[in-house]
């Protein structure tokens, strides 16, 4: 295996060890995660997510669009 693509699997295996600690230690903080967006299928979730962050980012671009005349 040549070291670029040695050192890219390397890499990969401490982004996976990396993300792991995150959502254990997310885990620990708050065991049961609630929210207040209404879904009734893991879908219907992801798209709630979306929507919301797509409103939210609207609504922030048009407030600070008034300002930057």
């Amino acid at each position: 295996m040549n070291p670029a693509k040695r050192c890219a699997v390397i890499q990969a295996g401490n982004l996976r060890s990396r993300c792991s600690q995150i959502f254990l230690r997310l885990q620990a903080a708050n065991p049961h995660p609630t929210t207040e967006l209404e879904y009734k299928t893991p879908f219907e979730l992801l798209v709630a997510v979306m929507l919301s962050a797509q409103a939210g980012l609207q609504a922030d671009h048009a407030r600070y669009c008034k300002f930057s005349v």
